[in-house]
């Protein structure tokens, strides 16, 4: 039987195969492991995710930022979160792989993109407090507007 794939398994295949190529470029040998970690990391949250959230995810609107998180069981805003963390900690060392040069910068631009694409997928079933901390960590926004933003939610 064939399943019509969800944007978010799509994002994740997208990722997956992005730190596949990120890995080959890598330039420090002493710093693969870190990314094998934190790409293992999210594989493995993405896909218990993925297995709880799938009957929800093949809708055909896209649900608006954390519409989901207000409805879904606890146990499923459990599993998104913990996977929506995990590719945060991976956007991370990209970015400190892009400070220290640890690749080449194609490969890690092409690897921050999918994170995010993959965060932007799962912002729907996570709290603002997970978006917010996603703008303070990766996208520069100070802790006071974001911590605004979470109160004003």
């Amino acid at each position: 039987m064939y399943t019509l794939a969800s944007t978010m398994s799509e994002a994740f295949d997208h990722l997956l195969l992005e730190m596949v190529a990120l890995e080959q470029a890598w330039s420090c040998d002493r710093e693969r492991s870190g990314l094998r970690h934190a790409a293992g990391d999210v594989r493995h949250h993405v896909c218990s995710a993925l297995a709880f959230l799938d009957d929800m995810l093949r809708n055909a609107e896209r649900p608006a930022p954390h519409a989901m998180h207000e409805v879904i069981d606890d146990a499923r805003k459990v599993l998104a979160h913990e996977a929506y963390l995990s590719a945060l900690s991976l956007g991370q060392l990209l970015r400190r792989a892009s400070e220290d040069r640890l690749a080449d910068a194609a490969a890690i631009e092409r690897g921050q993109r999918a994170v995010a694409r993959l965060l932007d997928e799962l912002t729907p079933y996570v709290s603002r407090a997970d978006d917010g901390l996603r703008r303070v960590l990766l996208d520069d926004e100070p802790l006071e507007t974001a911590l605004a933003r979470v109160g004003h939610g």
